[in-house]
């Protein structure tokens, strides 16, 4: 295995360069010298092997006599390392791609304590963050306020480049936050998250510049956050992850606004921001007890703004269980905290 969050899964190795070779009585852990004594720490069950080389040319020596068949994840290999290791070789080597992004999908009580601390330090750092912001701020002035605060509560890194996008560049789902100034009356879409202990949180608020927002937000807001509500009720073992976007896409269409929610309505995280299950209208994952997903509807409107609100939930053997502690209403930068 090579792909990192499958290898810090397995091993408990959480370095950018790692191959493991797992068979019957072997246990490698295939990597460089700037990672000799954080390998032998993080992963004592591996025999530990330090290479000059690069490690796909230093794999096929560490094979066992007689190993005929090799399993690999193709999808996180890239072309030329698979023509390099298949072509010409004496060993079958077999597309195993993802069998261990299937495994953590489910994930156990220590994991799972893992991403309650994660969205917790996020939602921490957000309710501080957005009662600091003011009109003259920037977008990247918020979006580095939240990642520093994220580092000195004890994040290890932020889980994806933060996303603040104010006013009509609020419309982009994936907005990078630019050096634009706030303005009083703003709403801003606000998505971060942070790595704790080697997992994430990822966490949508909407966030208005001043007091009070307008009627018509405010319609929109509620919309969006039925549509939230009702998706966290239908999540449950067994079903899946179409039907569960069916239901907040429905309800966004008897208010109308099912045209501007344009994305898919959640994601996996864990040892990735975006793993699986996904819950999108073509999703055929079910849901399973021990998955962790993203509930996360929102409405753009081109030229005006847009608000998306997105919890963290936990599908557990008789339903599921919402892990967020911050309220969904807009957060007002005037509002005490």
């Amino acid at each position: 295995m090579s792909a990192p969050a499958d290898v810090r899964y397995l091993s408990g190795f959480a370095g950018s360069n790692g191959w493991l070779l797992i068979g019957e009585g072997v246990r490698i852990l295939l990597t460089d010298a700037r990672y000799r004594e954080q390998a032998a720490i993080e992963a004592p069950a591996f025999t530990t092997v330090v290479t000059p080389e690069s490690l796909p040319a230093a794999l096929p020596s560490q094979l066992p006599p007689g190993m005929a068949r090799i399993g690999l994840d193709a999808s996180s290999t890239s072309h030329s390392t698979w023509l390099a290791l298949t072509g010409g070789s004496q060993v079958e080597w077999v597309d195993v791609g993802g069998l261990v992004a299937a495994q953590r999908r489910v994930k156990d009580a220590a994991e799972i304590a893992a991403i309650r601390r994660a969205l917790g330090l996020a939602e921490r750092v957000l309710r501080e963050v957005s009662n600091e912001i003011r009109p003259g701020m920037t977008e990247s002035q918020v979006a580095a306020r939240l990642d520093y605060a994220s580092r000195c509560q004890g994040a290890t890194a932020m889980a994806f480049d933060t996303i603040v996008a104010a006013g009509p560049h609020g419309a982009r789902p994936h907005a990078r936050p630019r050096d634009v100034p706030l303005s009083d009356g703003d709403l801003l879409v606000v998505d971060f998250g942070c790595i704790v202990d080697g997992y994430c949180s990822d966490i949508t608020r909407a966030v208005w510049v001043g007091s009070q927002p307008t009627d018509e937000w405010l319609r929109i807001h509620a919309a969006v956050d039925a549509a939230r509500a009702a998706a966290v009720l239908a999540i449950e073992p067994g079903v899946a992850g179409c039907d569960v976007d069916r239901v907040a896409r429905d309800l966004l269409t008897r208010r109308g606004l099912a045209e501007h929610f344009s994305h898919s309505l959640g994601h996996g995280v864990g040892l990735e921001v975006h793993e699986g299950p996904r819950m999108s209208a073509r999703s055929e994952d079910v849901l399973a007890p021990g998955m962790v997903v993203t509930v996360e509807p929102g409405v753009y409107l081109s030229g005006v703004g847009g608000i998306r609100l997105e919890d963290m939930v936990l599908v557990t053997r008789d339903g599921s269980e919402r892990l967020n502690q911050l309220e969904t209403a807009i957060l007002c930068s005037e509002r005490a905290a």
